[in-house]
């Protein structure tokens, strides 16, 4: 017959048990500190280059990527989130060929040199060159440097811990463990302390035929002050290659006096919104995106734009795009006392519009041609709106 505890005996279990609760949630909360780090040091980063090797295992089959990487990020997230240049070789064991690589991103065009073929594909990245980009080399990119919130995957995970310090390369190094809501799929992250930004990183989850793969990526040469030049993300066709392209031919970007693309997105409220419904109106479309700081600055004139003009004739869409997923979009402009139209999930009208930077404006006339086109946002951006909503106004007022 078991023995109950003593007082002193449920007291020590009881005390043990509150350090051991204690130091799992201090590492958790260690852990997410890190992270927060390197998801702001990541934010920060501008244009940098480095080294990479990744060797990824399934079974007795391995492939072994290594190149140089050269990113340029966006102030503003497009579908890739930097221009890039990679340059490298794939090894595959144990058949032990060799396949050359290059390929860049420039904001818009993708071009890849397979040497093997001796071509260079060549894809307009909205119409068919993000095929061109997921090929040899693509998971030599950090995706943090990439993306509008570093780490998000991991900084949500089912549990995240600080396990230790490890040196990669001469580099110290915090080390996270990262187990997903997936089962199967766990990281080790190696985080550097000086800089927070990343060293190494292994993964191993299933495939989706259920093999167990494992990666294993090492970062070293990371230069943050590097110098970059238009060119250095147009890859040249070498001599003696053919030029293919991929994809479709790029919409041409709309100038001024064409008529625009209709489209319908849904309002807060759930109801469509049709661009050719307000013919005969002046519309002014805002795309904009949560993370954006200069979208941000330009709220307290678009909600004067809002109020001075809509009694004369405009019509104002704020049209979210480009966010974050799960962002509300909504609750943020009318936490601010915004009261303007919010239309959602905009991204598609992007592309229909030729939007590459954000905040950016279009003014469309009463008979659907555009009339004003400009991004970016400062004193000359908040004059010219006016001016050439006025002169639309006009118009329609005589």
């Amino acid at each position: 017959m078991k023995q109950p505890y003593s007082l002193i005996g449920m007291i020590i279990l009881a005390f043990a048990s509150s350090i051991a609760n204690s130091s799992y949630a201090s590492a958790a909360l260690d852990a997410q500190e890190v992270l927060k780090a390197a998801s702001d040091a990541a934010k920060k980063v501008r244009n940098v280059s480095y080294n990479a090797k990744i060797e990824t295992s399934s079974g007795k089959s391995k492939r072994i990527e290594s190149g140089k990487v050269l990113l340029s990020r966006f102030d503003y997230s497009d579908t890739i989130g930097a221009r890039i240049a990679v340059k490298g070789d794939s090894q595959r064991v144990p058949k032990r060929s060799v396949e050359l690589f290059e390929f860049t991103y420039d904001g818009q065009y993708v071009r890849r040199v397979i040497a093997s073929r001796k071509i260079m594909m060549l894809g307009h990245i909205l119409y068919g060159g993000e095929g061109v980009l997921s090929a040899e080399g693509r998971n030599l990119l950090l995706e943090p440097l990439l993306s509008i919130d570093p780490y998000a995957p991991e900084r949500k995970a089912e549990s995240i811990e600080l396990v230790g310090q490890k040196e990669i390369s001469g580099i110290l190094c915090d080390v996270i463990e990262v187990n997903y809501k997936k089962p199967d799929k766990t990281s080790r992250l190696f985080i550097s302390v000086e800089d927070h930004l990343p060293r190494a990183w292994e993964r191993s989850y299933l495939s989706a035929r259920g093999k167990a793969i494992t990666s294993i990526m090492t970062i070293t040469d990371l230069n943050l002050d590097v110098l970059v030049e238009d060119s250095d993300f147009q890859a040249k066709l070498p001599n003696g290659y053919k030029l293919e392209i991929a994809g479709k031919a790029p919409r041409p970007p709309l100038d001024i006096g064409d008529i625009v693309p209709d489209w319908t997105l849904k309002d807060s409220e759930g109801v469509k919104r049709t661009l050719s419904d307000y013919r005969g109106k002046v519309v002014l479309l805002d795309f904009w995106a949560k993370w954006c700081d200069n979208c941000a600055s330009a709220m307290d004139t678009m909600q004067a734009i809002h109020e001075e003009f809509e009694d004369q004739g405009l019509v104002f869409f704020s049209i979210n795009c480009r966010d974050v997923p799960g962002t509300d979009a909504v609750g943020f402009v009318r936490d601010l006392g915004y009261t303007y139209p919010v239309l959602l999930d905009g991204n598609s009208i992007t592309v229909k519009y030729h939007v590459t930077g954000i905040p950016a404006f279009y003014i469309i006339g009463p008979e659907g041609r555009l009339r004003y086109k400009g991004s970016g946002f400062g004193d000359p951006q908040a004059l010219n709106l006016y001016k050439n909503i006025e002169m639309q106004l006009r118009k329609i007022n005589q």
